[in-house]
């Protein structure tokens, strides 16, 4: 079970190093699983693509000279509802201390969120602590729901409900018992 905290960033080299403090299993990078490539590299890819999106790059420079989103805003009338709860740290959105995934770069993470074929709900857990992007839980459903690995090793029935016991019609007819160690 994962609590809902509060990661601060604690290094200034790169926003995505409190990543590190998250349990394994709820670990999402936005690059590939590659030695080679170093986090400065997804902070800067996460930054630029930021700024390619027409909505997510004029919330930014709002953020940045520090001015109140308008309501009518035409830009930003999917994002209206969270713009009170978004910052951002080295030209990365951040809600809810949790990375705004640009779209182009949704993909990328539902791969490796679904890089161990977890279902839906363990999926989902991770994400919720560390990313974000309108539609996630849509995007995670159809992304398991799409998986041909995970459909064919799923199983097809689900379990069936316990036989309904007729009650007895007098006293010791029929005897039950439990047996587990406590």
């Amino acid at each position: 079970m994962l609590l809902k905290t509060s990661f601060p960033i604690l290094h200034r080299e790169c926003c995505l190093s409190w990543i590190t403090q998250l349990p394994l299993h709820c670990r999402v990078s936005i690059y590939d699983h590659n030695p080679q490539h170093h986090p400065r590299a997804s902070c800067y890819l996460l930054a630029k693509e930021t700024t390619t999106v027409t909505s997510l790059g004029h919330l930014l420079q709002l953020i940045k000279q520090g001015k109140q989103t308008a309501s009518n805003d035409p830009l930003l009338t999917s994002l209206h509802p969270i713009c009170e709860s978004l910052y951002s740290e080295e030209g990365i959105l951040l809600y809810q201390d949790r990375v705004m995934v640009p779209p182009s770069l949704c993909r990328r993470v539902l791969q490796n969120l679904h890089v161990a074929h977890k279902g839906t709900s363990t999926m989902e857990q991770c994400a919720l602590a560390i990313v974000y992007w309108p539609g996630m839980s849509k995007d995670i459903r159809e992304t398991r729901k799409g998986c041909t690995d995970c459909n064919k090793n799923t199983p097809l029935w689900a379990a069936t409900p316990p036989l309904q016991s007729m009650p007895p019609l007098s006293p010791f007819e029929a005897i039950f018992a439990d047996f587990f160690d406590y």
